[in-house]
């Protein structure tokens, strides 16, 4: 996915286990596809997501950190704020 295209582009480091860290990303991915009925594919160390108010997502992580990558549609776009908010927020529970 090409970054300069991404509405939300968020980094972050952590001290996690890579298996652990995949672990919890999966069950925050399950609670996605319930929620949201988002569509999740994982292939290796990444996620691909899809759903109303998302033109494209991935979610990638290595033995250092862990980013998200989200192209917005047009609804999604007007909630902007808030869903930058809420990843930086679960982002965190993740990795702690």
């Amino acid at each position: 996915m090409e970054q300069n295209m991404a509405d939300i582009s968020i980094q972050k480091n952590h001290s996690l286990d890579v298996n652990t860290l995949k672990e919890r990303l999966q069950k925050v991915s399950a609670e996605l596809e319930k929620k949201f009925g988002l569509k999740t594919d994982w292939s290796g160390n990444s996620c691909r997501l899809s759903g109303t108010g998302l033109k494209s997502a991935e979610v990638s992580f290595d033995a250092a950190t862990v980013s998200i990558e989200i192209t917005l549609g047009m609804l999604g776009k007007a909630l902007k704020p808030t869903i930058e908010k809420q990843i930086h927020a679960e982002f965190d529970k993740v990795i702690s």
